[in-house]
């Protein structure tokens, strides 16, 4: 089978990065192929978010647990409010200081029928031809995943989405995407 020139770009691409595959673990379609059958629920306000936990907070919160349980079990109950006091002033402490020096390593896509939008830079559906997933499996679980804008046949901009179920970010792009982007194929 002979690989179209986008193809060819995009797995070019993806070895320039640094990423590892072959032929069997590499997958590219336009993006509404990876959709869920049945349409993505949508706000009333019109936008889908997808965002992905701070994971300092997980742990602050799970070790402060931890020794909140351990107080609790040996019967001190004094013990146990400073924990829980304490915890939660260090979880402001840190949510404060993570935002004051942009350490939130938090991401967030949010897709809406005018485009698609990353904690920094907004994507106008008008400004682009065609919308490809590319995705990387190890085992058959995505490891890698990329949504790409293809402007004059060249991929012109990558978000990385690894950290979500494509699928799902396929089927509200299939949802919202203008109808000129279901004709793109390789």
């Amino acid at each position: 089978m002979k690989e179209s020139k986008l193809y060819q770009t995009i797995k070019k691409d993806f070895k320039a990065a640094g990423f590892t595959f072959n032929e069997y673990n590499f997958d590219l379609k336009p993006a509404w192929r990876f959709a869920y059958y049945n349409p993505a629920r949508k706000p009333k306000k019109g936008e889908v978010l997808f965002r992905t936990d701070n994971p300092t907070m997980y742990l602050i919160i799970g070790f402060s647990a931890v020794f909140f349980v351990i107080s609790l079990l040996y019967g001190e109950f004094k013990v146990a409010y400073e924990v829980a006091v304490i915890t939660a002033i260090i979880a402001l402490v840190a949510q404060l200081i993570m935002k004051q020096y942009d350490l939130d390593r938090s991401k967030s896509l949010i897709i809406s029928r005018e485009g698609i939008s990353t904690d920094d830079k907004h994507y106008r559906w008008e400004d682009y031809e065609l919308a490809y997933i590319a995705a990387i499996y190890i085992s058959n679980r995505q490891k890698h995943a990329q949504l790409i804008f293809i402007q004059n046949d060249e991929p012109v901009v990558y978000i990385d989405i690894s950290h979500w179920d494509i699928s799902r970010i396929a089927t509200v792009i299939r949802d919202y995407q203008p109808p000129r982007f279901k004709q793109g194929l390789l």
